[in-house]
């Protein structure tokens, strides 16, 4: 089921409750949610920059990491068919995307293998969803973020909401991204 949500900052509350419980700490959802930036979270975010993204929809992945960056340690791994950039999450002072990197076929079986040596507390996935690899399972919990033609690409994880289309979400498809 497609929420509404419009970013993951609900599913990302659930699992640092969930993280408390096994730690013997005492927080509901509610107080996490209540606590907003004081999250204690890993959270690796995977980056689709394959040759179906566009510039635009990379702009929106990136504005949806801007609204979670403060609440935890991001790293974000940028994919297309290998990993083609890791780094922790700053946005830029102009707040612009300056190049996408990648660009070619979509798998992200590399960095279902990484995400599971670096064993973040929770894993945000941007994609449109259209790969030509299978994983099986990944045992960290994860949330897909969609463009809005997307689809869930493994039978694992949870989809948080899907973009809006780009033609009402205000981004300028040439001149957002420089």
């Amino acid at each position: 089921m497609v929420t509404a949500e419009k970013d993951a900052r609900n599913f990302l509350y659930k699992i640092q409750a969930k993280k408390n419980a096994t730690e013997g700490a005492e927080m509901s959802v509610k107080n996490a949610f209540d606590r907003k930036n004081v999250l204690n979270l890993k959270i690796l975010i995977g980056l689709d920059c394959s040759g179906s993204i566009s510039a635009a929809q990379f702009t929106q992945f990136m504005r949806q990491i801007d609204k979670i960056r403060g609440l935890s340690v991001v790293k974000v791994i940028e994919i297309d068919d290998r990993i083609v950039a890791m780094y922790d999450y700053f946005r830029t002072s102009q707040g612009k995307v300056i190049t996408i990197r990648g660009g070619g076929g979509t798998q992200f079986d590399e960095f279902f293998a990484a995400a599971e040596k670096m064993k973040p507390d929770a894993i945000l996935f941007m994609t449109d969803g259209f790969v030509g690899d299978t994983v099986d399972n990944c045992s960290i919990p994860t949330g897909w973020i969609l463009t809005d033609n997307g689809r869930r690409p493994y039978k694992f994880g949870e989809i948080l909401f899907k973009l809006p289309s780009l033609s009402t979400s205000g981004i300028d498809e040439d001149n957002d991204v420089e």
